[in-house]
């Protein structure tokens, strides 16, 4: 499997970048099933979505835990981990991804924890309309965007970026093979020890 994106334009400073992004469909116990737009982030080791993205769609959180302190393209965050499950092209995963709200002064935790979300509870959900959205994402702030990290999505995609466009695809049946085998030996030469 092949599929090539073309790269999306973007104005910076004057200067036209060009940005790889994937729209997926993804879901989680925290917020169900949602279309978000990726940027794909080879620098970034885990996957993230701003919670603003999620309250977009009505949902609203408090946070249970200080969350853990992480790092991003807009600066020092708080992280909530989750469980989640990314839809690309048909294929589902489960992935590790953080669910990231702005950092004041940092006063989170400084090693990240895998547990699950217990950082985050839903306090309601309300019912948005295409109209009403889209008059939020006009009148909103810039919100940062989500993230396509390492973790998960480049153990199962290899990517390409050449020409205009994002070309992603899955590793052909020897490439896995050979993954597969690294991995195993990998553990049976650790436990040797």
């Amino acid at each position: 499997m092949r599929v090539c994106i073309p790269l999306e334009d973007r104005i910076v400073s004057g200067k036209t970048c060009h940005r790889p992004e994937l729209e997926l469909s993804v879901r989680s116990a925290l917020f169900g099933r949602l279309k978000l737009a990726f940027v794909v982030d080879t620098g970034s080791d885990f996957s993230s979505i701003p919670l603003a993205r999620i309250e977009e769609y009505g949902f609203s959180y408090e946070t249970v835990d200080k969350g853990v302190e992480i790092q991003t393209t807009e600066g020092h965050a708080v992280g909530y981990p989750a469980h989640v499950e990314f839809d690309l092209f048909g294929r589902k995963s489960h992935w590790v991804c953080f669910l990231t709200k702005p950092a004041n002064p940092p006063s989170a935790q400084s090693h990240p924890t895998l547990e699950g979300s217990r950082g985050l509870r839903l306090v309601s959900r309300t019912p948005t309309t295409i109209e009403e959205w889209q008059r939020r994402q006009l009148d909103s702030p810039r919100i940062p965007p989500c993230i396509l990290g390492r973790h998960g999505f480049l153990d199962e995609y290899s990517i390409r970026i050449k020409n205009g466009y994002l070309t992603v695809s899955r590793g052909n049946i020897l490439y896995q093979l050979g993954w597969a085998a690294k991995r195993w030996c990998g553990r049976f030469l650790r436990n040797e020890d």
